[in-house]
């Protein structure tokens, strides 16, 4: 199936979870957020979200400066 995932289309199986995803992309995952068609997915909910066609991911990294 084809989702976007930061703008960028790519294909993954169905049935695939963000966590698998987030795993297949080699990402640094500590201090990410992601969103999930305009909907915030708490790290606890990772690895319980199945990706539907057409899903549109976006990755955000959390800084915080002082």
């Amino acid at each position: 199936m084809k989702i976007q995932f930061n703008h960028k289309h790519i294909e993954c199986d169905e049935g695939t979870t963000l966590f698998a995803l987030l795993q297949s992309q080699d990402l640094t995952l500590s201090g990410s957020v992601f969103v999930v068609n305009g909907n915030i997915v708490a790290k606890s909910q990772w690895r319980e979200v199945t990706l539907k066609q057409g899903d549109k991911i976006d990755l955000f990294n959390v800084v915080a400066g002082g």
